[in-house]
């Protein structure tokens, strides 16, 4: 292997290291997201020109070792959820697991289709 050929190898992985260092806010922003807000890396109230208002949570799938995503539209959600969801959403992600419980996520994926 030729010098030349080992520097496009490094340039190569450091790329490729470059984009999985990315957070998720960086790569959600990269992909045209507006995030109005966030917690811990791992829940995001998101808007898209495409499909509104939308919380998507990123989790660990540990039996498929899969890092997956799942979003809900607003209209998931019940009256009062969905006015915090809309008028402060700092404040829905923090009460984010009592206003999912009991209700399905609208889609899922793994985390790198999004």
């Amino acid at each position: 292997m030729s010098t030349k050929d080992k520097e496009e190898d490094v340039e190569m992985i450091t790329a490729q290291e470059e984009e999985y260092v990315a957070t998720r806010e960086q790569k959600l922003l990269d992909k045209g997201w507006r995030i109005l807000a966030s917690a811990n890396d791992a829940l995001f109230v998101v808007e898209s020109l495409y499909s509104g208002v939308q919380v998507l949570h990123f989790y660990f799938d540990a039996p498929n070792n899969a890092s997956m995503v799942e979003g809900y539209f607003t209209s998931s959600f019940d009256f009062k959820a969905r006015n915090e969801l809309i008028n402060d959403p700092e404040k829905f992600v923090g009460n984010f697991y009592v206003h999912c419980g009991g209700i399905d996520a609208d889609w899922c994926t793994k985390e790198e289709y999004l």
